[in-house]
């Protein structure tokens, strides 16, 4: 299955000087001050003195433009409405021109091919509030990168299939060389068949039954990337649903119920 992660627009302040997109949801009343205050410790504990004016701007801009409104969109025949806190931390502006007419929220083009965008928090599932939008690489948060339904008749390489390619092409070990939180893991090999250490296939069964894929480096070595991540990318045959999500590695061992939490979650947001 391609994988079809992409970056999203850069935007706001610096963390260490490095720049990170923000993201919230419907108009809550907030107190101004109050936001920004906190925004100035954060800055002073976390942000080179050079980047916090942006950072600083960027919490004004949360104070005015924070939303949870909802959004319709329609996707794959189906009607869907989600909180728009969940995809961006200034959507009365970032969204503006698809506010809704006569009602608060946003109506989105149904042309898309596909949702997604979405930023969930560990452990409770919540879309940005007024201060988790601050650090860029939250451990806690899950990005859901893709989700997409398909029809019956589409041709796309499910899960299972996935994997059996994998083997099929002797790039992963035949056997699991991990074991870890109920999962199967497979690193990817040299062409002598040594195990690489920097790439682990894994695979297991979610709370329904079906076939997880997941992968990450691996959790017992050492790694100079700051914060890695587990990538998760899957297609089910008899859902049509293709999802691509990523989240930290520190996250590994709530795997199971990140898959199962998030999935819920969006399917709710089906209306019709």
């Amino acid at each position: 299955m391609k994988r079809r992660f992409f970056s999203r627009g850069l935007m706001g302040a610096a963390v260490s000087g490095i720049l990170f997109p923000g993201c919230k949801g419907k108009e809550t009343p907030v107190d101004d001050s109050a936001i920004v205050e906190r925004a100035r410790r954060y800055a002073e504990q976390h942000i080179l003195p050079e980047y916090r004016a942006p950072f600083i701007e960027t919490a004004q801009e949360v104070a005015k433009y924070y939303s949870t409104a909802i959004v319709r969109e329609r996707h794959g025949g189906r009607l869907f409405e989600w909180p728009v806190n969940y995809a961006a931390f200034n959507a009365k502006k970032r969204f503006a021109k698809y506010a809704a007419s006569g009602r608060d929220g946003f109506d989105f083009p149904s042309n898309r091919e596909s949702l997604g965008q979405w930023s969930f928090f560990w452990p409770d599932f919540n879309g940005y509030d007024q201060e988790n939008w601050m650090n860029e690489f939250d451990p806690r948060k899950i990005e859901y990168v893709i989700y997409q339904l398909h029809s019956p008749e589409s041709i796309m390489t499910t899960t299972e299939q996935s994997v059996e390619r994998l083997h099929a092409s002797k790039v992963i070990e035949s056997q699991p060389g991990l074991r870890l939180h109920g999962l199967d893991g497979y690193r990817w090999v040299l062409p002598d068949g040594t195990p690489r250490d920097d790439l682990v296939e894994w695979v297991g069964r979610r709370e329904d039954g079906r076939l997880f894929r997941m992968s990450s480096q691996d959790p017992g070595k050492a790694t100079k990337v700051p914060n890695p991540l587990c990538n998760v990318s899957m297609f089910d045959a008899d859902t049509g649903e293709e999802v691509a999500y990523r989240y930290s590695l520190k996250l590994f061992e709530h795997w199971r119920s990140i898959e199962d939490r998030t999935r819920k979650i969006i399917r709710s947001w089906q209306i019709g």
